[in-house]
């Protein structure tokens, strides 16, 4: 007899087998260098829109794969950086939690990009992905067994602690 019913164990089946066909991933990135500091950008961005753990994880490996297979340059990088974001709030947030590029200009460039050139990187990042942004993340499945299970407050703040720490790999 299965701990974990019916519903949740198929969302991650689902998941593992998704997680299984995500492309290879290789390292190859001409900004890899500044992954850390993009990263820890791209999260304290999310902090402020108060955006999930789970948004934030998603919008790192969508930023890896699409650096794995991009050169940007300049401010860019973080007009890309927001993009992922806002992609990802768009596949794991409800409507309301969703910003709006004019909350993301705030913190991005101070309006140095346009809203088209936000749609157009967009768009450059979900074809990259083959118009799939399922890329499930530790976070993800978490939350699903989090959701599911019967746990402590404690096991909740012990696993957002790990995972808001996997985050910060390499941030001292």
């Amino acid at each position: 007899m299965s701990v974990i019913p019916s519903y949740p164990l198929e969302v991650l089946r689902f998941l593992a087998a998704r997680h299984a066909r995500l492309p290879a991933f290789h390292f190859r990135s001409p900004q890899l260098h500044w992954r850390p500091v993009l990263v820890k950008w791209t999260v304290d961005l999310a902090g402020k829109l108060r955006l999930s753990l789970t948004v934030s994880h998603l919008a790192v490996k969508l930023l890896d794969y699409f650096m794995d297979k991009h050169s940007i340059r300049g401010a860019k990088i973080y007009l890309v950086c927001a993009c992922c974001l806002l992609l990802a709030a768009k596949m794991e947030s409800n409507k309301r939690a969703i910003p709006t590029v004019s909350d993301l200009s705030i913190h991005v460039d101070g309006g140095q990009f346009a809203k088209k050139d936000y749609a157009s990187i967009e768009m450059m990042i979900m074809e990259s992905c083959g118009w799939n942004l399922i890329y499930p993340t530790a976070a993800e499945f978490s939350q699903v067994l989090l959701d599911t299970a019967q746990v402590s407050g404690n096991v909740s703040a012990w696993v957002e602690y790990f995972l808001d720490g996997a985050l910060k790999v390499g941030d001292n």
